[in-house]
């Protein structure tokens, strides 16, 4: 009898030991890009491609170059600057869109979210090109405007927002009704 039940458990610790070994192998895997990266940045330019992992002669070169002859602080800000405020103006505009597809009723709201859906079936190298020449026309070519502006709108934001909306029971949003909130205001809290 002892033996017919430690054989499942057995089973499942071996089901487990293999997952996690496996897991294990794939991390150590996806690591090695980065340790590639970090290795190449201290060989020189004529031995990068040299084949080994560890550099044969360690130089401080490429960093030195980085941060005396190109304007590194300045790209570091601009991608600092890009990331926030893409942020910010994402998540505002992304949960109004959210919250109307999920609470509010009018007419075509599931033909509106299922067109913002089906948005997220085109890839970003068909629209590229498209969407340069409505910058460049729009005279927004280098300048943060031009970057940030077409990133800020995407599907993806919406339909997780919308996502999340519709899991807030109900009762919530009409109790602050009835306390006197307007639409604005149960979004706003």
């Amino acid at each position: 009898m002892a033996s017919e039940t430690v054989t499942p458990v057995r089973r499942r610790v071996g089901r487990r030991g293999g997952l996690t070994a496996l897991a294990v192998v794939l991390s150590l895997l996806s690591l090695f890009p980065i340790l590639w990266m970090i290795s190449s940045s201290f060989k020189s330019r004529a031995t990068v491609t040299d084949g080994k992992l560890l550099p044969q002669d360690f130089t401080w070169d490429n960093f030195t170059y980085v941060f005396t002859q190109v304007p590194f602080g300045r790209w570091l800000l601009n991608s600092f600057v890009m990331a926030a405020v893409i942020t910010v103006a994402a998540l505002f505009f992304h949960s109004m869109a959210a919250y109307a597809l999920a609470r509010l009723k009018f007419p075509g709201r599931d033909s509106i979210f299922a067109v913002i859906f089906s948005t997220l079936l085109i890839t970003a190298p068909v629209i590229l090109i498209p969407l340069f020449i409505i910058v460049r026309e729009l005279g927004m070519l280098d300048s943060y405007a031009g970057l940030i502006i077409p990133l800020v709108f995407n599907a993806f934001g919406i339909f997780l927002l919308r996502q999340f909306y519709l899991g807030i029971p109900k009762e919530l949003e009409e109790a602050a009704i009835v306390d006197g909130c307007g639409y604005w205001r149960v979004y706003w809290n």
